[in-house]
């Protein structure tokens, strides 16, 4: 295939009264049909080229939409992350209250234990002092029998 530089530089053979007419109508029929195919392969790609602008135009929404996409990805694990440490804050908070009063209620059993272990030992003490004073009184009783009777045989 000639290109346009090719075709410009045709020579044409003289006649009698100018240029052959059938060479020159040849000649213009190839160039009708070089300009005919040029101008489609020029309507192709101008229509390739708008495709490929509409194609990347998609793409560059697309790319657009994903950066969108990205950056708000980005905000919600931000978010997430930031509540999910105000939650283990607050689970820690109330775990240390449950702690606390957990303590307290052990404390005011050891307490009211400690009570009731105190009141238990001065019973004892009392209970004690009770049977050593009746052991003492029978002893008494025994002696004045003694005394009074004389030695008992058993």
């Amino acid at each position: 295939m000639e290109t346009l530089s090719e075709l410009s530089l045709h020579s044409f053979r003289k006649s009698l009264r100018g240029y052959n007419p059938d060479e020159v109508d040849s000649y213009l029929e190839l160039i009708d049909h070089r300009v005919h195919n040029l101008q489609k392969e020029l309507d192709g790609l101008r229509r390739e080229n708008e495709s490929l602008k509409s194609e990347l135009r998609k793409y560059q929404r697309v790319e657009s939409a994903l950066q969108e996409t990205l950056v708000e990805t980005k905000r919600n694990a931000e978010m997430m992350r930031k509540a999910a440490e105000k939650e283990a804050e607050l689970v820690l908070e109330k775990a240390e209250q449950d702690a606390r009063q957990r303590v307290m209620v052990v404390q005011m059993a050891v307490s009211k234990l400690s009570r009731e272990t105190e009141d238990l030992e001065r019973r004892r003490l009392d209970y004690i002092e009770k049977l050593r004073s009746l052991a003492e009184r029978q002893l008494s009783i025994l002696r004045f029998y003694e005394d009074v009777q004389g030695p008992v045989s058993t």
